[in-house]
């Protein structure tokens, strides 16, 4: 609790002075408020609302603003993800040994074919479970070519070295359960000899900003990195409340989720809130790399 005295300065800010016993500090308030506040009242500060990856956000937009933007995975992705999404080469299919249902399977053959997947599924239809499956399989089961390396491969030569040591698995494919934070720390640890991770698989896409998804998926691999999004549209997105620009109907929905912004139509155009309703008669349609988990495991 604090005694607060208040003023206007001359930029117009509200400055409130209050008194913690030992010292006196100064507290300046941005923007205008309707609120008047009285001398010898006491109040209690607090920060209402604090984005912990602000800072982080502003700093990886900032280094993909300072080099060519063709070298940046990010900025790549956000013009045109269904191009590129067919980048890069069609590994090939092996049959899976595990138990999964026919649009696991479906989805899987996919996710070897491109560069991009979303996998839509509303709650029950085991999105995380899937990507599980995906990943054991991947990592056990799958054999590549001599000449390619095995995916998720590399870590190793950033800070990420000790935890590999520890872990003592040398020489193996390596999975990394992190936030973006924890991507971000990656980031700016690594060396040059590592070009970045091989596959990205983002749960819960549907609540994840699209620009706290430029940190982790600037650590794709340029070249080769898939990327994997997992969420469902029709739940509740990030809460935003906040004045943005104004843009074309066409312009990438960077405002929202990450997965809603890689969702494009066939002939690359964004797919908005409004084009989630079906009509009568309609089915759903939302571009050619969303794929829906058809099967519910809570009934």
């Amino acid at each position: 609790m604090a005694t607060v005295n208040e003023g206007l300065n001359r930029f117009g800010n509200w400055i409130i002075m209050y008194d913690l016993g030992a010292s006196l500090r100064d507290t300046r308030l941005k923007g205008s408020s309707i609120f008047r506040y009285e001398k010898e009242i006491k109040y209690r500060l607090y920060k209402r609302y604090y984005d912990i990856n602000l800072d982080r956000v502003l700093d990886t937009l900032t280094t993909m603003d300072e080099r060519n933007e063709h070298e940046s995975v990010f900025m790549n992705l956000l013009k045109d993800p269904n191009e590129w999404a067919l980048t890069g080469e069609v590994e090939q299919f092996k049959k899976i040994k595990l138990q999964i249902s026919p649009s696991q399977e479906e989805i899987s053959k996919k996710i070897l074919e491109r560069r991009l997947q979303i996998v839509w599924g509303p709650p029950g239809s085991g999105k995380t479970h899937f990507l599980s499956l995906f990943t054991t399989w991947y990592l056990s089961e799958y054999k590549s070519d001599d000449s390619k390396k095995n995916h998720f491969n590399g870590i190793k030569k950033c800070r990420a070295w000790s935890l590999w040591n520890k872990i003592g698995i040398n020489d193996k494919p390596t999975v990394i359960g992190s936030t973006v934070w924890d991507w971000f720390k990656v980031r700016k640890s690594w060396n040059s000899g590592w070009v970045g991770c091989d596959i990205m698989i983002i749960d819960e896409g549907s609540q994840l900003l699209v620009s706290d998804a430029s940190i982790a998926i600037e650590c794709l691999n340029p070249k080769t990195g898939k990327l994997i999004v997992a969420g469902d549209h029709m739940q509740f997105g990030p809460i935003l409340r906040a004045t943005y620009p104004t843009f074309p109907l066409n312009h990438p929905l960077i405002f929202g989720s990450i997965l809603q912004c890689l969702m494009r139509k066939e002939n690359g155009n964004v797919i908005h809130e409004e084009n989630l309703i079906l009509r009568e008669g309609q089915k759903h349609n939302f571009g050619p790399l969303t794929a829906q988990l058809k099967e519910n495991w809570r009934m």
